[in-house]
C-alpha cells in the first residue's frame, strides 16, 4: 500500500512541475507579443509622422517670406517619443537664387520648376530604454 501513495505522490508533483512550465511559457509567449505589437505600433506611428513631417514642411515653405534673401532650411519636430528633423534643400533656376540662401544650388532647370525643393525627413526615437529604437528616413523632392 505504501508503494501506491509513494507512486501517487511523485505523479501528483510530476503534472503541477508539467502544468507550471506550460504556464511559464504562456506567459512568456504572451509578453513576447504584447511587445511585437507595442513595437508595431510604434513603427507604423513613424511612418505616419514622416509623412507628416514632410507634408507639413511642405506648407512651411509655401508660407515662408522669402522677400529677405532667407529660405526655411531646416525644421526639428518633437512628437514624444518622436524626433523629427527635417532639411530642406533648394533647386532653382540659374540667376534665381535667394541671396542669403545657404541650401541651395543653382543650376540650368525650366522656370515652371524654379524653388523646387529636396525634403529629407528623419523620424527616430528619443532615447529611452523601454522603447526598440527606431530610425526612418525619407528623401522627396516637392514643388511647394
Amino acid at each position: 500500500m505504501k508503494s501506491k501513495k509513494a507512486f501517487v505522490l511523485v505523479a501528483t508533483l510530476f503534472i503541477i512541475a508539467l502544468l507550471s512550465g506550460v504556464a511559464i511559457l504562456t506567459l512568456n509567449l504572451q509578453s513576447n507579443m504584447v511587445k511585437k505589437s507595442t513595437d508595431l505600433f510604434l513603427y507604423t506611428q513613424a511612418k505616419l509622422l514622416l509623412k507628416s513631417a514632410a507634408d507639413f514642411a511642405v506648407l512651411q515653405i509655401g508660407g515662408f517670406d522669402r522677400s529677405d534673401g532667407y529660405c526655411l532650411e531646416n525644421l526639428n519636430i518633437n512628437a514624444n517619443p518622436f524626433d523629427i528633423n527635417v532639411t530642406i534643400n533648394y533647386i532653382f533656376a540659374a540667376g534665381n537664387k535667394p541671396s542669403k540662401c545657404n541650401n541651395c544650388i543653382e543650376t540650368d532647370i525650366p522656370q515652371s520648376q524654379n524653388g523646387t525643393a529636396i525634403i529629407d525627413v528623419i523620424v527616430q526615437t528619443t532615447n529611452n530604454i523601454n522603447i526598440e529604437p527606431i530610425r526612418i528616413h525619407n528623401r522627396s523632392v516637392r514643388l511647394p
